[in-house]
């Protein structure tokens, strides 16, 4: 598969081995050279394993793939994230966005080159969420922040996986990574390390666990079973736009604040260069579909992003550039939190509006 799609990267989310199972078979050789290649005759191809680099909680290899007939050959990388538990999420937003950077940057995600080969050990958990991280953090780059529905991205890709993300953590984890790779393709100024104003949310999260089952999964001494992944016939069951959805992503709490940001950095039990993660916030806001208050946002923002810049023009001359630079960071900041209240505000409206419509179908059936 990789051959014949031209693929130049295999993207590796799971150990060999979690929980005493064996969850991947290790299809490269276990030492570098060419006289330790793994020869598949049946298939006209060897593997060699040319070289690895060391990043704290993931490494990079260099595999390179020979066809045995033609005797030409292709380095295909693979980036194997080693601290990532079965069933469970990184250690921080910050730590995963590092690593996808890592990927991007070495060009393996264009358009113009082979897919990336993503997996895990089932391959919806933890590659669902990777590739609903960067499928979101894409459109938002391309289109702009207005253009992502999360929920609905998330619904059409299990379309064509079933039962991509599997935990109600995984799910939180998602949207708070989304919120934080925004946050750094609106302001690029941010360095890869430095977390400031971080849209993590109060730890009240017991709605969460009503809808989706939670999963400790940190314990790799545990030897309790996996939960099963969900029916097929849920998974890909996709209900028409005048019914509700049959198994809908956890409510939003009331109690949701911009203000109420806290990461816990922990000293002990990471790998060096993460950064602890709390995953026991609510999830941040998806955006609503209510068309009429969407538009008095549009224009609400338009009008203080022309105040903002006749404000700029005339102070400009009496401030110095640093103080400026201050005060744009705030307004695009002030912005920013009237936005997400807006759609927090919109969110709530459409939750009560499903619930009603669900309801009455229950008073009819």
């Amino acid at each position: 598969m990789v051959w014949e799609q031209e693929s130049k990267a295999i993207l590796m989310l799971n150990k060999l081995i979690e929980n005493k199972q064996e969850k991947c078979y290790q299809y490269w050789p276990s030492d570098v050279g060419p006289e330790h290649a793994i020869r598949m005759p049946d298939v006209d191809l060897s593997v060699e394993y040319v070289n690895q680099h060391d990043y704290s909680y993931y490494l990079t290899r260099v595999l390179r793939l020979t066809d045995l007939q033609t005797e030409t050959s292709r380095d295909i990388l693979q980036f194997h994230y080693t601290t990532w538990p079965d069933f469970g999420v990184p250690s921080s937003p910050n730590a995963f966005l590092q690593f996808l950077n890592k990927v991007r940057s070495e060009g393996v995600l264009e358009a113009d080159v082979g897919p990336a080969v993503v997996h895990c050990s089932a391959g919806i958990g933890r590659s669902g969420t990777f590739c609903l991280v960067d499928s979101c953090l894409v459109l938002i780059e391309k289109y702009g922040i207005d253009s992502v529905d999360v929920k609905e991205i998330l619904l059409d890709m299990r379309k064509y996986r079933m039962g991509l993300i599997q935990t109600a953590e995984q799910l939180r984890f998602s949207y708070q990574a989304i919120i934080e790779g925004a946050k750094k393709l609106l302001d690029p100024n941010t360095s890869p390390t430095e977390i400031t104003n971080h849209v993590a949310l109060n730890n009240s999260h017991s709605e969460i666990n009503d809808t989706v089952a939670t999963s400790s999964s940190s314990d790799e001494e545990s030897d309790e079973p996996p939960p099963l992944p969900p029916p097929r016939s849920e998974s890909l069951k996709r209900p028409t736009s005048a019914s509700p959805v049959d198994r809908p992503l956890p409510k939003i709490p009331n109690s949701v604040s911009l203000n109420d940001i806290a990461y816990e950095e922990r000293s002990n039990g990471n790998a060096e260069g993460e950064e602890s993660y709390n995953p026991s916030g609510p999830l941040p806001v998806v955006p609503g579909g209510d068309g009429s208050s969407e538009d008095e946002l549009v224009e609400e923002l338009r009008s203080d992003s022309d105040n903002t810049e006749k404000s700029s023009c005339i102070e400009e001359s009496r401030v110095s550039p640093s103080e400026l630079r201050h005060r744009n960071r705030q307004e695009k900041k002030e912005r920013m939190e009237a936005k997400v209240r807006e759609m927090k505000r919109r969110q709530q409206v459409n939750e009560q509006w499903t619930q009603l419509k669900r309801h009455k179908a229950s008073l009819q059936d």
